[in-house]
Parts: C-alpha cells; sequence; structure tokens
C-alpha cells in the first residue's frame, strides 16, 4: 500500500470520526433534553440542590459529588470520618462513568469508587467523593485553562470542606486530573485562606498524570483536534509536550512545597489504540503518558497493565490493577493517622515563619 492510499485511509477515518461524535453528541444532547423534560414535568423528584434550573441539568450540577458512605447506607450516621478522598477525572470524561467499569455484553458496570468490596472496604473510615468540572464532550464545554481547573478546586473544597477543614485529604487524578490537583494545591499554598489544604494532603494518587508532558506528538497532536470537534476546549493542552519549561516549572514548584506530600505515580504499559474508538483500529495507537513523562524522581512509580483510558477503571475486588492502586491509598491513610497531629504543628510552624518574612520586609519596601 503506497502512501496515498495511507493519507486516504487517514482522512476517512478522521472524517468518519467527526461524523460519528455529530452523531453521538446530537443523541446525548437529545437524552439530555428528554431527561430536563421529565425532571420538568414531576420537579419532586429533582435532588436538591443540583437541579437549581431544569432547563441546565449538568451546568448546575454540584462540584461534589459524595460515592460513599451513601445516603442509603443506615450506618453512615454513627461511622467516624477520618479522611475525605477526592477523585478529580481527566480530559474529555463524565464525571458519571469516568470511575466505572463497564461490561456491555453484560449490561453491568462497576464504580470503584463506590462499591462496598472495593475502596470503601479498603479504607472504610473514609469519605469518597468525586469532582465535576467541564471538560467533558460536549459542544458546549466550558473553555478554560489547567490553572483556572485548579483554583475552582481548591474554591471548591474550601467550601464544600467548611466545617471539616482539618479533615486530612488524599487525592485521585487520572490523566489531566492530577495536574488540576497540582495546580489546585500550589494556588491553595499562595494563599493565606486555602494554604491548610497542602498542609492537609495525606497523599497524592497520580493515575497516568503527564508531570513531564508527552513524547508521543502524534497523539497529542491528534487527540486535542479530533477532541475540540467534540467540544473540548483546546486550551486544556497547552504547554503539554515533552519538558516543556513551562511543565518543569510547575513541578518545581510543587516539589518545593514545604508539606512533604507523598505522591505516587502509575504509569500504563499497554498501548491505546483510540481509532478502535471509532472503528478503525491502529489508526491512532500508542502509550499516551508513557513511564518518563509520568514518573518523577523521588516520588513512587507503579506500572498498571492497562492501556491510559482503563487506568481509573477497575473491574473487581481481585484486578491487580485495583489491588496496587488501592493499597497505595490506604498507606498514604495509614501512615497519615500514625504521624497524627504532627501535621498540624508543620503548618502552624510554616505559617508562622513565613509571616515573620512578609513582615520583615514590609519596612524595607516603605523606606524605598
Amino acid at each position: 500500500m503506497g502512501l496515498s492510499s495511507h493519507i486516504v485511509t487517514a482522512v476517512i477515518g478522521i472524517l468518519s470520526a467527526y461524523i460519528w461524535l455529530r452523531i453521538y453528541a446530537a443523541s446525548r444532547e437529545n437524552g439530555r433534553r428528554a431527561q430536563e423534560e421529565s425532571f420538568r414535568r414531576r420537579p419532586s423528584l429533582a435532588p436538591e440542590g443540583i437541579w437549581t434550573d431544569l432547563g441546565l441539568a449538568r451546568q448546575t450540577r454540584q462540584p461534589f459529588e459524595v460515592l460513599y458512605p451513601s445516603i442509603e447506607d443506615s450506618s453512615s450516621a454513627t461511622r467516624e470520618i477520618d479522611f475525605d478522598i477526592v477523585a478529580v477525572h481527566g480530559l474529555g470524561s463524565d464525571v458519571d462513568w469516568s470511575w466505572a467499569w463497564r461490561d456491555r455484553k453484560a449490561g453491568t458496570s462497576v464504580n470503584w469508587l463506590k462499591d462496598g468490596n472495593m475502596l470503601p472496604a479498603s479504607v472504610p473510615h473514609a469519605r469518597i467523593m468525586t469532582y465535576n468540572y467541564g471538560t467533558r464532550r460536549q459542544w458546549n464545554a466550558p473553555k478554560t485553562r489547567i490553572q483556572l481547573c485548579g483554583e475552582d478546586l481548591a474554591r471548591d473544597l474550601h467550601r464544600f470542606r467548611h466545617a471539616v477543614r482539618d479533615r486530612p485529604l488524599v487525592f485521585i487524578g487520572h490523566s489531566l486530573g492530577g495536574l488540576v490537583i497540582q495546580h489546585a494545591l500550589l494556588f491553595a499554598d499562595r494563599s493565606d485562606e486555602f494554604r491548610y489544604l497542602p498542609a492537609r494532603t495525606a497523599g497524592f494518587i497520580a493515575l497516568g498524570t503527564p508531570f513531564n508532558g508527552a513524547r508521543t506528538s502524534s497523539i497529542l497532536d491528534f487527540a486535542p483536534r479530533l477532541m475540540f470537534l467534540a467540544g473540548s476546549h483546546r486550551g486544556l493542552f497547552r504547554d503539554l509536550t515533552y519538558d516543556h519549561h513551562v511543565l518543569q516549572d510547575k513541578l518545581r514548584e510543587f516539589r518545593q512545597l514545604p508539606w512533604s506530600i507523598p505522591v505516587c505515580c502509575f504509569f500504563e504499559q499497554h498501548e491505546t489504540d483510540y481509532g478502535r474508538r471509532f472503528g478503525y483500529p491502529k489508526l491512532v495507537r500508542g502509550l499516551v503518558v508513557p513511564e518518563e513523562a509520568a514518573c518523577v524522581p523521588d516520588w513512587g512509580r507503579v506500572p498498571l497493565q492497562t492501556e491510559h483510558l482503563k487506568m481509573n477503571k477497575f473491574p473487581s475486588p481481585d484486578d491487580l490493577n485495583f489491588l496496587r492502586v488501592s493499597t497505595h491509598i490506604a498507606d498514604m491513610c495509614r501512615r497519615r493517622k500514625v504521624k497524627g497531629r504532627s501535621k498540624s504543628v508543620g503548618y502552624e510552624a510554616v505559617t508562622t515563619r513565613r509571616r515573620m518574612a512578609r513582615q520583615s520586609t514590609e519596612p524595607q519596601k516603605r523606606t524605598r
């Protein structure tokens, strides 16, 4: 097959993907409108605080959804909560299915964040929640940047946890979601109001997060264009090339935080076949965030035997990848619990030291 044939095949594949996405987006929009109409006719069924305007279903959704303990759990009222676990999804994901393994043949799904035999069994005294932010594949997807998403995460956490701000946090970020978490903690550290957030962070699980960018230029070039056709904002892809100075500056700044946040980087071992999702297997295929892009020296590094799009989905409690991830989450909680108040003392010491440093420079500024 000559070069021209390859070009024709690629063009046909991209056009087919574009058409498929248009049809898919239209069907999703029709389904959304039908659901809104259903709730409009039965307003008493609308969950309080989520549907503030029945015509703006997704857009008015609350930023956090607690998956465990569930409202239906009769023992949740008496269970002591020691930790908050916050999961932040990646690019183009829907928060409702991003963490769920789906068996299409059987018509079943498993969400490891709330299934009683999975993560809740590993950390029974944790409150597990997902964060909803706008990178979903829809035509009116919000136009934003990673930094702004991170700042929103810090502000939303501050409001949502107003009654339990001393409670330790563990973050789980998939792909771009890990960079959102990184930016949130950096933003919080620069603010007197939010600085307690990185100080209270007991751990950070990064599932295929491109801390160093990505070498797979073909996928990075193709994916944003494809996602742009589906509605996701291409601004989210800025500065994601491997070893880009912006990424390196942010990583250096994060590693210099005084809070010694434990971070474990998980990286994919199987190639992702994007072409298969659009009916053209092997058209676009490769490691999306390989080991050298996902891992950072002196941080934990663990391989997962899966592709990039399945790093945040596990089918059962016996799945090897789930056991690796859940074990590290449980260890982070256990170690923080053993350390007890030492972190709070560290927070007070760092805050006092920074306040004194600012005060010492103020007289110099006034005399200039």
